[in-house]
């Protein structure tokens, strides 16, 4: 089971809250396409940001015991 669950809105590039310690892997799931970046200050664009296809799923591994985040964004504006 997950141990925590955020949502983003994102028309601009918008950053999740930090990861728990003990976050291993993230699951990512979108209605749009998206451009996600993974770092501790990340900003996501068209092209730094590796793209997540609309109504997937998509799971990637962290380094835990950092103060990693998601950034994500929809390539619109």
């Amino acid at each position: 089971p997950p141990v925590a669950v955020q949502s983003v809105s994102f028309t601009t590039s918008t950053q999740s809250a930090a990861f728990r310690t003990n976050t291993r892997y993230v699951g990512i799931e979108s209605s749009v396409d998206a451009y996600v970046l993974f770092g501790t200050n990340p900003s996501a664009t068209t092209t730094t940001a590796g793209r997540v296809p609309a109504d997937t799923i998509v799971y990637r591994g962290v380094n835990n015991g950092t103060a990693t985040k998601l950034a994500v964004y929809d390539g619109s504006s």
